[in-house]
């Protein structure tokens, strides 16, 4: 599977060939209208149940498949659309270049709708699914933390999509992270606003979240290591619930702070960058992924305009395997571009796909599992992927800055 998305990309332009699921363009056109599994087990698939294979010996089925559980309904819904998108468009990939072991793929959805309950019912509706290979929970971390046990429990290979570093910390030997982790993230953001803005007073802002909340700990860190503390009352939190920032905007007005450095969830940042604008605050302002989420785009607007954002994911990227998936997603979806969820999911079926191959099976999961461990150089739209004995597979992070609601490439930092 090393660099095979190049070619992969090449061969769908040659032969027109197209993911299974058409671009959502209204509520009901939505491509997991018809392939949630809900919390209360009810299920519509496209999917046969042909070829389904045990899950303890290679069987000569013709299908293998993985699981994505995401927020299909609910107030998250926007956030599985793309995870939907993505891996549907990775599994017309990897089928259109012969499959796993010469077996189609498929996917199966289970709905984590919105809230962590439901989250930790799909994925036991999962892991009671004796077809299942593998599985993707395109989840928060919070609502992933409470799922680690039962997917320990089954033994089941996991790629999620949480950045927490208290799941790292669990040292579940089947839970593979695919997104950079919040603390190298908060890292790098605060070497970034010293090191190239040349700030000397940040405040820092976060969610009450635990991972937003060790993150901003690890800024704090970071920059008294660079000769700047932070004072308490230039550190600043809210929950997520809150809905209004504008008393949180004038505290930071009153700290006198040269830029903010935030962590936090899309929504949020959203309503934090409309109030920093109303207050007419024009300092320079950095954030992770969340920044350049498709939701928060769409509802700050103008408000994040020329903010920094420390992006796992750039579509202005001009690397091959960047460009090729960028096209592919266009083409079949219908969009200016592609946004970050969706390449998590997209990812994780092609390491999914790789570590079957190296484990020489679609069946035999502790073989599937020790397969991940042993992904090395895969070429992704995130970068090139390597899982280390933390579970994680990346070495960079990558500067951007908005511009005109797209995120322009800036510069590179390497954490590991």
């Amino acid at each position: 599977m090393k660099k095979v998305f190049c070619i992969v990309i090449a061969m769908l332009m040659v032969f027109g060939l197209v993911a299974c699921s058409a671009p959502a363009e209204t509520e009901a056109d939505s491509p997991t209208d018809e392939k949630a599994k809900t919390e209360s087990g009810d299920t519509t698939e496209t999917a046969s149940n042909e070829g389904t294979s045990d899950t303890t010996q290679e069987t000569t089925g013709e299908t293998v498949y993985i699981g994505v559980v995401t927020y299909l309904t609910g107030a998250k819904k926007a956030q599985g659309d793309e995870a939907v998108k993505g891996a549907d468009l990775a599994a017309s990939q990897i089928n259109a270049n012969g499959g796993i072991l010469g077996k189609q793929l498929e996917v199966v959805y289970f709905d984590g709708v919105d809230t962590q309950q439901a989250v930790v019912n799909a994925v036991k509706l999962a892991l009671e699914d004796d077809r299942l290979s593998g599985l993707c929970v395109n989840c928060n971390s919070i609502d992933t933390l409470a799922c680690l046990t039962y997917i320990q429990e089954a033994g089941m290979p996991t790629f999620v999509a949480g950045s927490a570093v208290s799941i790292m910390e669990a040292e579940n030997p089947y839970i593979w992270q695919i997104r950079t982790l919040d603390s190298p993230t908060g890292v790098a953001m605060a070497k970034f606003v010293v090191e190239e803005l040349g700030c000397k007073n940040p405040a820092l802002w976060s969610i009450t979240a635990e991972s937003s909340i060790a993150t901003k700990n690890e800024m704090k860190e970071t920059l008294s290591g660079l000769g700047i503390d932070v004072p308490d009352n230039m550190i600043f939190s809210t929950t997520e619930e809150e809905q209004n920032y504008a008393p949180v905007a004038a505290q930071i007005k009153a700290s006198g702070a040269d830029c903010l450095i935030i962590h936090s969830t899309p929504p949020p940042i959203a309503l934090l960058a409309k109030a920093l604008d109303d207050a007419n605050i024009d300092i320079p302002v950095i954030g992770n992924s969340g920044v350049a989420n498709s939701a928060c785009v769409e509802s700050a607007g103008d408000a994040i305009e020329g903010w920094y954002v420390a992006a796992e994911f750039l579509a202005s990227n001009d690397s091959d395997a960047v460009q090729n998936y960028v096209d592919a997603y266009v083409s079949e979806y219908g969009t200016d571009t592609s946004p970050d969820t969706a390449t998590e999911a997209y990812t994780m079926a092609y390491f999914f796909a790789n570590s079957c191959e190296n484990a020489n099976s679609t069946t035999d999961l502790e073989l599937i599992n020790e397969g991940i461990s042993n992904i090395k150089d895969v070429d992704t739209p995130r970068g090139v992927g390597t899982f280390h004995g933390d579970h994680t597979p990346w070495n960079e992070l990558y500067m951007a800055k908005m511009k005109d609601g797209a995120t322009v490439y800036y510069s590179t930092v390497t954490y590991r």
